[in-house]
C-alpha cells in the first residue's frame, strides 16, 4: 500500500503535521485560525491505565504499523523515572485498553520517541546518571532490547557516544538519525549511523547561524522517494521560532561519507507562527513560509 510522505514539526508545546504528496505543497490557512469548525472531541478517560497507574509526562506519541494502536513514553507516572518500578513505554489499542508495557529501570529522563514501519521502537534518555541514559535503545514490538547506542551514563562527543540525544529517527534506507544535545553544556549535532548500529558521521555545533543549534529538540527524517537525488533531509526544531534544514549528502556508506565528495547544507528558517500555507524540500534548499 502507498504510504504518502509525512514530516511532523514539534515546536514546544505547539505540533503541526504537514502531508503532502509531491515535494511542495500549497495549502491556504483560514483569517483566523482559530475560526474553523472542530469536528473532535476530548475522550478524558480514552487510556486505560495498567494497575491504576496514573501517566506522567508524555514526551512521545507515536501510531503503531497497525493503524489503530497507540504507543506512548511517558516519565514513569511523573517527571522522570528515577527510581521507578513502572514501564515508561506502553501500548494502547483503538478502543484505549492497555495492550503491553515495557522499558523498566532502562531510563532516567524519557525524550525522544519513534515507532519504525516493522512496529520496533526507539527512545532516548537525555540525562545521564545511575549507569543509564545518554542512550537510544531500539526495542522489539514486544519489549526486547535489538540495539542500544551510546554508553549509559557516559556523555561525550565520540562517534559512540551522546551527550543529551534528544529524539531519533530512521530513513527509509533503515539509516538511524539521532538528535544529540539539550542546549547547555550539551552537544548540538546530529549524529547517522547504520541500520546496525555503526557510526556513518556527526554535523552541526552551538550556536546561531547556519550549521549550528542551540536547543535541539524534534527530527524527522523526509522520505527519500520525493527527491530525484539520493539525500537524506532531516529537519530539526529547536526552538519556537527557529527551524534548521539540514541535509546530508552522498550514499551511507562511511567511506562515502567521509569523503570530500559529500558535503552538508543548512538552512536556517525563522518561523513566526504555527501556520504555513507552503512547504517546499528539494536538493539543497528548504523552504516554510508563512
Amino acid at each position: 500500500m502507498l504510504r504518502v510522505p509525512t514530516i511532523t514539526l514539534l515546536f514546544g508545546i505547539i505540533a503541526a503535521t504537514i502531508t503532502w504528496p509531491q515535494a511542495e505543497l500549497f495549502a491556504q490557512a483560514p483569517a483566523d485560525p482559530n475560526g474553523a469548525p472542530n469536528p473532535y472531541r476530548l475522550d478524558a478517560n480514552w487510556p486505560k491505565m495498567p494497575d491504576g497507574r496514573k501517566m506522567g509526562q508524555v514526551t512521545g506519541v507515536d501510531i503503531d504499523p497497525d493503524g489503530k494502536s497507540v504507543w506512548a513514553f511517558d516519565r514513569c507516572g511523573a517527571k522522570d523515572c528515577v527510581n521507578s518500578t513502572l514501564n515508561p513505554i506502553q501500548k494502547f489499542d483503538a478502543s484505549g485498553n492497555f495492550v503491553v508495557g515495557f522499558g523498566q529501570g532502562l531510563f532516567n529522563h524519557p525524550h525522544g520517541f519513534y515507532v519504525d514501519r516493522e512496529g520496533n521502537v526507539w527512545a532516548t534518555d537525555n540525562i545521564g546518571d545511575n549507569g543509564k541514559g545518554h542512550q537510544v535503545i531500539k526495542f522489539s514490538p514486544g519489549g526486547k532490547v535489538l540495539l542500544t547506542l551510546g554508553r549509559a551514563g557516559v556523555a561525550g562527543e565520540g562517534p559512540d557516544m551522546f551527550n543529551a540525544p534528544t529524539d531519533v529517527a530512521v530513513a527509509p534506507n533503515g539509516d538511524i538519525i539521532v538528535s544529540d544535545g539539550h542546549g547547555g553544556k550539551t552537544n548540538a549535532r546530529i549524529v547517522k549511523f547504520t541500520s546496525s548500529g555503526k557510526f556513518i558521521a556527526a554535523w552541526g555545533r552551538r550556536g546561531s547561524g547556519p550549521g549550528e543549534f542551540g536547543v535541539n529538540h524534534s527530527l524527522a527524517s523526509i522520505r527519500q522517494a520525493v527527491y530525484s537525488s539520493p539525500t537524506d533531509p532531516i529537519i530539526v526544531s529547536r526552538s519556537l521560532a527557529r527551524t534548521v534544514c539540514s541535509w546530508r549528502n552522498g550514499s551511507s556508506s562511511a567511506a562515502q561519507a567521509a569523503s570530500s565528495s559529500t558535503r552538508t547544507t543548512f538552512s536556517t528558517l525563522p518561523i513566526p507562527n504555527p501556520t504555513w500555507r507552503r512547504i517546499r524540500a528539494s536538493n539543497g534548499a528548504c523552504e516554510l513560509a508563512a
